[in-house]
């Protein structure tokens, strides 16, 4: 009867498994599973490594194998590398030029605007972000 109870135990152990417990995964595999997830920036990514994989990884080592990984799909060809010259610019405008194109912003930017200083109040605090705006006045 003691054989009959350990058979039971392990056919239900081996009825739940665990999918880490069969997997192990080296910090260049869970890097390119964090950039497959859309996990790009390093702060994210490794927020989802430590979270999916428990592997404690630096931003700079995800950096390091994100840069990695571009190099080598540009090798392979799957993306193909920006260009790295700059278009052509046109002529210099005058300043007469410049004054008659310049236009009071529309209310869709000046909602953009103050969506984008919100997001640096949040990120910065107030009184940080006060700092910032005196650099324009001095």
């Amino acid at each position: 009867m003691a054989k009959r109870k350990a058979t039971e135990v392990e056919t239900e152990s081996e009825a739940t498994p665990e999918p880490a417990a069969y997997e192990s995964i080296n910090k260049a595999n869970a890097v390119r599973r964090a950039l497959a997830a859309g996990f790009d920036m390093p702060s994210t990514g490794v927020a989802y490594i430590k979270e999916e994989f428990g592997i404690e990884i630096t931003t700079q080592m995800f950096s390091s194998y994100k840069t990695s990984e571009k190099k080598k799909a540009q090798e392979e060809g799957e993306q193909p590398a920006a260009p790295k010259t700059r278009a052509v610019a046109e002529a210099p405008a005058s300043k007469a030029e410049k004054k008659a194109t310049k236009s009071a912003p529309s209310d869709a930017s000046a909602a953009e605007f103050a969506r984008q200083v919100k997001m640096l109040v949040d990120l910065y605090g107030a009184d940080a972000v006060k700092d910032m705006a005196t650099v324009f006045t001095d």
